[in-house]
């Protein structure tokens, strides 16, 4: 897998004539919208002062309360078409000059049953599982699968988010045989107060948590971030070394998000909470700007060194 600086200089230099007739693209895509719009606006305005002058402005009024449906539609029409030509023109080739072993299906996910597998989240009561950008393959020798994934349940008022993110799965043969799984501390997520630690108390009463012990690592800032639960300490701390730790709280805090991982005999899971989505461009952005993809692969580089430190281990064992 390429660093960011190659990548970048293959965006702008290796693929700048596909970038440059991108940016054509979107420009008419951009121009369309506006004369459609222009257009439905003159004929409802022009309907509508026609009508006034002649006693009956309905018909004007009733063409401008549907103009602007059907603009809406037009425009989402639109953005619809440019944001697939986007990921077929644009990020495929990326993908490809970035892991030339993997394979790119920007309308696939990873499947449900890997994610429930995972056992990092309590999906009982979730309504909604969808995805997108899968790239399945050979990363560093190991094969793997990662896409965007975004899982629900119905609220009250709302659907509430169980997982919005990157999730990844690698298959190795990591050294245990039972599970281990790392997950966000609460401490990190909430005031260090009075008011923090009564719900902080509640929480862990009642939240369900993997089956299994609270694993110490010894590693203060570690531990203070994460909270380790296996059902072997031995397992846990086989495969929690040092440099994993140090590669985990690298991946949260240069990432900025929360992270949570999952390792079990043949496959370790990783969850990066997301709320942008991975390859979304906007409308209106030039995309001459490398910026839509430069985090994405920083995270994605960050959480491929978890698997390979893991898949050291084994093959050094």
């Amino acid at each position: 897998m390429q660093d960011l600086e190659a990548l970048k200089e293959y965006y702008r230099h290796g693929m700048g004539q596909a970038v440059a007739k991108f940016e054509s693209f979107r420009r008419k895509k951009i121009a369309y919208v506006l004369i459609f719009g222009l257009f439905l606006l003159g004929v409802s305005a022009t309907v509508f002062i026609t009508g006034r002058s002649g006693g009956n402005g309905f018909m004007g009024g009733v063409l401008l309360i549907i103009s602007v449906p059907l603009f809406s539609f037009v425009a989402y029409r639109a953005w619809k078409d440019y944001r697939l030509a986007y990921k077929r023109e644009l990020i495929t080739p990326l993908i490809n000059q970035m892991a030339p072993q993997t394979t790119y299906s920007p309308e696939a996910h990873v499947p449900e049953q890997q994610f429930l597998n995972s056992g990092l989240f309590s999906t009982r009561g979730y309504s909604r599982f969808t995805g997108e950008d899968l790239v399945q393959g050979t990363l560093h020798g190991i094969e793997m699968q990662f896409s965007e994934l975004h899982v629900t349940r119905s609220g009250k008022e709302s659907d509430v988010v169980i997982f919005r993110g990157l999730f990844l799965v690698a298959y190795v043969n990591s050294p245990i045989e039972g599970s281990v799984k790392v997950i966000p501390d609460l401490g990190t997520v909430l005031p260090d107060n009075a008011v923090g630690r009564m719900l902080r108390s509640l929480i862990e009463r009642y939240r369900p948590m993997p089956a299994g012990h609270l694993v110490k690592t010894g590693n203060e800032a570690f531990d203070r971030t994460f909270q380790v639960i296996s059902q072997e300490e031995s397992e846990a701390t086989a495969v929690i070394t040092r440099d994993l730790q140090k590669a985990i709280l690298e991946l949260q805090e240069i990432a900025q998000h929360t992270v949570r991982v999952a390792f079990e005999k043949d496959c370790i899971y990783i969850a990066l909470d997301v709320t942008d989505d991975l390859f979304e461009i906007p409308f209106l952005k030039t995309v001459k700007s490398y910026d839509i993809v430069h985090r994405f692969v920083g995270d994605l580089q960050r959480a491929l060194r978890v698997v390979e430190l893991v898949s050291t281990q084994t093959n050094s064992g």
